[in-house]
């Protein structure tokens, strides 16, 4: 059976075809004008073929990241570093042919857990958010460069919530013992 079914689909494929190469070629639809310099660049020294103000959209970005703790509060027993996960969103715009702003902002939790002589733990949420200015040099610099230098100033805060407890959600006190488990004494 599985014999006959692979010689069907042998024959069934010999009689497919995938191109047509009889047909002339579609020439690519742009919404927007071409945002690469066309084959007769503009004559004005001064223009620049890759900039088009016309595609100076707002970028927008936004993601899923993992955030690790790596200091002193972990379990050697253990995985080393516990990680969770963070957003992260953006957005950007150029102001001008040199001016780019950016927006952004982060959200995210970590933590560690440390079972042994100390038994400490935490939970930290962060929170940060900043605006940014970069400026270029587009306007003084040769238009075919291999160095891009930028000059990016701006502001950025950030907020590091840190917790930690000695006692569960009903009240009643952690007792660690010496094999690192955590038990009540009942």
């Amino acid at each position: 059976m599985k014999q006959h079914l692979i010689i069907l689909l042998f024959f069934i494929s010999l009689f497919s075809f995938a191109q047509d190469t009889t047909a002339p070629a579609d020439t690519p639809y742009y919404p927007l004008p071409k945002p690469f310099p066309s084959e007769n660049p503009p004559q004005d020294p001064d223009s620049s073929g890759y900039f088009n103000p016309k595609l100076m959209n707002p970028v927008v970005g936004i993601g899923p990241g993992i955030l690790t703790f790596y200091g002193d509060v972990r379990d050697n027993k253990s995985i080393p570093s516990i990680s969770r996960v963070g957003y992260n969103l953006s957005v950007s715009e150029h102001l001008s042919r040199s001016l780019l702003f950016s927006a952004r902002a982060l959200f995210g939790d970590l933590g560690g857990s440390e079972n042994s002589a100390r038994n400490v733990n935490f939970e930290s949420s962060i929170r940060s958010g900043g605006l940014h200015l970069s400026y270029n040099f587009d306007n003084f610099l040769p238009k075919k460069r291999k160095v891009d230098p930028f000059v990016l100033t701006g502001f950025e805060y950030f907020e590091y919530l840190s917790k930690t407890d000695l006692f569960d959600a009903s009240g009643n006190q952690y007792h660690f013992w010496s094999d690192g488990s955590i038990m009540n004494l009942d």
